[in-house]
């Protein structure tokens, strides 16, 4: 249960913070939750007051993840119930090539590994419904950076999964080596495809 806590009203009481400090042991709950207040507008002949609403924008739990739409974030950033946009223009600003020098910084860097038999990473795609009977764990499909050898040479895995159970991962169906050959129904393309 909630053991401790408190509120920092800023911006004319339209926002504040709450400091939670959980006494379970798992300490799922410690952490800071930013929540927004405004109040619900409702058309005449309503004249008001109008009631008070609360939305939480976002959870800094104290291990140092950060939560966008959950309290218990899995991960150093997790994002629940919407999507992530990365832009670096506005609708209608600049030319075209002010636009496309600007796209040019709207990138996602993930780090790779150096040997090959180091650890694949990339994009999972994975469900995490969980409704009894169904506990799902598989994952449904992925794009991975495969690495291929020293100096970070590395290729890219494409994953799918036609499986129907709740458990079975995705399988490797094509890869573009390191020397951009293309290997479909095999990881060890000898040829352009």
């Amino acid at each position: 249960g909630l053991d401790a806590g408190g509120s920092y009203n800023t911006i004319g009481d339209t926002f504040y913070i709450d400091w939670l400090i959980d006494n379970n042991s798992d300490n799922s709950s410690t952490g800071l939750k930013f929540t927004s207040k405004y109040r619900e507008y409702i058309p005449p002949p309503s004249t008001g007051p109008y009631p008070l609403k609360t939305n939480d924008v976002m959870f800094l739990h104290y291990e140092g993840n950060v939560g966008i739409g959950t309290q218990s974030p899995d991960d150093k950033l997790h994002v629940q119930g919407g999507g992530i946009h990365i832009y670096c223009n506005s609708a209608g600003t600049g030319n075209d090539a002010a636009q496309g020098s600007s796209a040019g910084n709207a990138n996602i860097f993930m780090d790779c590994n150096n040997y090959s038999t180091g650890a694949k990473n990339g994009i999972i795609w994975k469900s995490k419904y969980d409704l009894s009977p169904n506990t799902y764990t598989k994952t449904s499909a992925g794009i991975y950076y495969q690495p291929e050898e020293n100096y970070f040479r590395g290729g890219l895995s494409f994953y799918t999964n036609g499986t129907l159970n709740e458990s079975t991962d995705a399988t490797e169906r094509m890869r573009i080596d390191k020397d951009g050959n293309v290997g479909i129904g095999t990881t060890d393309p000898g040829c352009i495809l």
